[in-house]
């Protein structure tokens, strides 16, 4: 029987619309209305008896209680979930080389799922300033064009013009740590960056060391925390710092608190000396670059069907095709899908191991977007240790 705590005074009715296998899948409009228990819209409530124990289910898996609140709470979000659980049923129905599914984002409205994950776009003068296109005073170096750098760009380019491996995956190279979750907080930019010099570590010295992302959101004053910053910021950071702690020493707590920095020893050999920005477009470049080590990468992630992402190679349209960014992630490997015959990138994502691939997702490589699926071609950058 249907808890009776959902027949309450008042009722949120949603229009979404219903899979179709013949037809397009719209997106979900989340459209709520007050009722009464007389009025005629309180009849579509009861299509949530079929989903109530899916529903449960779900809510058990991911440790979701609403109770704290109120149980009008649950019924909003179950109304949530619903309009998704139809949204993936019909996407899976059709014909794509990717399935949805649910995860700890599907009571999220798009729009929640956004402002949670500090997902804001970057404006075109922001992402030239990302690039260094902008004129930089006199006086000041920035390391993306210092010496080193330039160096490492050379051989970048040389190596780029030489046969580079077909397939590429360091996660099974064991150059990757574990998947880790930044939960309500915006930081993303910090797991990218310690994603690229755990990487760059082990390729150099061979040692996986695991590096505080909290160091970098309490410490790093010329980023902002849980509300977003930048990679190359983090790789200045570093140096400036002769390294960072370990996650051991500088847990995770998914706040921006007081920085302790002084407090922990930095892990041998993390010092940054410079780090490489990537053509923006360059495909071949970032193969090149990716065959060398894990690489930072900005990308598009608010689209509804990246926030239900399961499975496959994520081949939607209308992510990047504007060059929008608002996301940090690491580019971890390349590859073929024989089964499809698709080339793809290997992503590592930062939202735990429960959305996608067990915290991964893999992006078609060949698209009509100038800046590849999602924008993941616009900013790439990676760290050269000291």
């Amino acid at each position: 029987m249907f808890n009776q705590r959902v027949f309450l005074s008042l009722f949120f009715c949603l229009i979404s619309s219903s899979a179709n296998s013949d037809r397009k899948c719209d997106f979900p409009v989340y459209d709520y209305t007050v009722s009464d228990t007389h009025h005629p819209l309180v009849g579509s409530l009861l299509g949530l008896l079929e989903t109530k124990e899916k529903f449960e289910v779900w809510m058990a898996e991911h440790k979701k209680s609403y109770h704290h609140h109120h149980y009008e709470e649950e019924l909003r979000r179950h109304i949530i979930w619903n309009a998704h659980d139809e949204y993936i049923e019909c996407h899976n129905s059709q014909s794509s080389s990717y399935k949805l599914g649910h995860n700890q984002f599907s009571d999220l409205t798009n729009k929640e799922y956004r402002e949670l994950n500090n997902l804001g776009k970057k404006t075109s003068s922001e992402i030239k300033s990302i690039l260094h296109k902008e004129e930089t005073p006199k006086n000041v170096l920035r390391l993306g064009v210092s010496k080193e750098s330039l160096s490492e760009q050379r051989k970048l380019q040389e190596k780029s013009k030489k046969k580079i491996p077909t397939n590429k995956d360091w996660v099974t190279e064991g150059a990757v740590t574990p998947v880790k979750d930044q939960a309500s907080c915006g930081s993303c930019w910090s797991f990218s960056a310690t994603g690229a010099i755990e990487g760059a570590i082990y390729v150099k010295h061979g040692k996986l060391v695991s590096l505080s992302e909290q160091m970098l959101v309490d410490c790093d004053k010329k980023d902002d925390g849980c509300n977003g910053g930048l990679m190359d910021n983090a790789f200045e950071f570093d140096e400036a710092q002769h390294g960072l702690c370990s996650e051991k020493n500088y847990p995770y707590i998914a706040e921006t608190s007081d920085c302790k920095q002084d407090k922990c020893h930095r892990v041998k050999k993390s010092k940054v000396k410079s780090y490489v920005d990537l053509t923006e477009g360059d495909q071949h470049g970032l193969m090149a670059a990716i065959a060398m080590q894990p690489i930072s990468v900005a990308m598009q992630a608010d689209q509804l069907s990246f926030q239900l992402y399961k499975e496959g190679i994520f081949d939607d349209t209308n992510c990047g095709m504007d060059g929008d960014i608002d996301h940090g992630v690491l580019a971890v490997g390349y590859g073929h899908d024989k089964e499809s015959g698709t080339d793809y990138w290997l992503i590592k994502n930062s939202w735990g191991s429960s959305w996608g691939e067990n915290g991964y997702i893999r992006m078609v490589r060949d698209t009509p977007h100038p800046y590849g699926m999602c924008a993941i071609l616009r900013v790439m950058s990676f760290p050269v240790l000291k």
